[in-house]
């Protein structure tokens, strides 16, 4: 079995990772909901990838929160990758740390 070809997602040792792009906001919240809808359709691990985040808005939190409680519900395993501090902080702000399971990353300043 080969690996599978998914546009912006990549496949590592059975996990996807899902690049985040330079700007999770409004604008990119469309394209970013299809490609987590996708990962999950393959009930696989998922890591996020933010190392390339640089803004980071209400609606891009809320697409995540929507991807984590279906990733929770379906038992598919989601990490994070990258730097995460950025969302971390917008993310604590909106009272959503927890949930995206980012209070680590604010605690130690990663």
């Amino acid at each position: 079995m080969g690996t599978r070809k998914r546009t912006n997602n990549k496949v590592a040792d059975n996990r996807s990772v899902v690049d985040m792009g330079e700007a999770l906001d409004i604008t990119a919240v469309g394209a970013l909901r299809e490609r987590l809808l996708d990962v999950l359709t393959h009930n696989e691990p998922v890591t996020l990838d933010a190392t390339s985040t640089k803004q980071v808005d209400t609606a891009g939190l809320q697409v995540l929160c929507s991807f984590e409680r279906s990733a929770l519900e379906q038992g598919v395993s989601v990490t994070w990758g990258g730097q995460t501090k950025l969302i971390g902080e917008r993310a604590r702000l909106l009272g959503l740390s927890v949930l995206l399971d980012l209070t680590a990353d604010i605690d130690s300043g990663a």
